[in-house]
């Protein structure tokens, strides 16, 4: 079965991190944010401080790092292996936004909770539409093994039938013998 939403929204995450790390470079570089970050007076707090903006630039770089694995992990990984690859990332991106609101309240005493809540909900979202995934495809092989039994004696049945009516034999169930 295809990954179909484990690889969109790990790359989705992968790239929303980017480009979070693309804009506090640029509040580093230029002083101001040219690239507006999702969580509003973000930009403010990197300003303040350029070992923040460095900070947050690295954290959310390994964030996206982390989710394009998760993507590479999805296209050529099946199973559980690949999930563990997710909640990895999804750990690591709970962790980094952590740290967002732990440095904007410490730094500036700016509120960024409905944003980050947002983000986190995002994420938990993002958890359970891959488990869910991982769960639907590993009943689909299981509801396979159950059913080959069943197929097999079917068409053992079938053969010896037709045996049967090849050779004028009469088995079991056929009259006499």
């Amino acid at each position: 079965m295809n990954r179909i939403l484990t690889t969109s929204l790990s790359a989705f995450w992968a790239i929303f991190f980017a480009l979070q790390s693309t804009a506090m470079l640029s509040v580093l570089v230029a002083g101001k944010g040219t690239a507006a970050p999702a969580f509003p007076g973000l930009s403010e707090v990197a300003a303040a401080t350029p070992m923040t903006a460095v900070g947050l630039a690295g954290v959310f770089a390994l964030s996206s790092a982390v989710f394009f694995w998760t993507v590479g992990a999805s296209l050529l990984i099946s199973g559980p292996d690949s999930a563990r690859t997710l909640q990895k990332a999804v750990a690591l991106a709970v962790l980094s936004l952590l740290l967002v609101c732990v440095l904007s309240h410490a730094v500036m005493s700016i509120e960024l909770s409905e944003t980050l809540l947002l983000c986190v909900a995002g994420l938990a979202g993002t958890y359970a539409a891959a488990g869910t995934e991982t769960l639907l495809e590993a009943e689909e092989p299981a509801a396979n093994d159950a059913a080959t039994p069943a197929r097999v004696m079917a068409l053992g049945a079938a053969h010896n039938s037709l045996l049967g009516q090849i050779t004028g034999r009469r088995g079991p169930g056929r009259g006499g013998n």
